[in-house]
């Protein structure tokens, strides 16, 4: 019997989860870029994730972490298209 894989919920909290965890790799902004294409490619909504990434970013400011808030503005930058070619969303 072959199993199938089952896509998780794609929920503000796992955005932000998956963003979280992209902070360990070495090309944080790159792999964060990768997950948000991979949440719109999957059905989440391009203007529900460019206001949960906005707050997101105001939360980070608020914990007082600011690089990790410049990687969101980043990403964001990406959904709007101020940013190289291929790294539009």
């Amino acid at each position: 019997m072959e199993k199938t894989l089952e896509r998780p919920p794609l929920t503000k909290e796992k955005l932000e989860e998956t963003l979280h965890a992209c902070l360990k790799n070495p090309e944080p902004l790159g792999a964060m870029i990768g997950v948000a294409k991979g949440f719109l490619v999957f059905g989440y909504n391009r203007e529900q994730m460019k206001e949960d990434l906005a707050k997101y970013g105001l939360q980070l400011r608020v914990e007082g972490k600011g690089e990790e808030e410049d990687l969101i503005l980043d990403v964001i930058d990406c959904l709007y298209g101020f940013c190289h070619p291929n790294s539009k969303l």
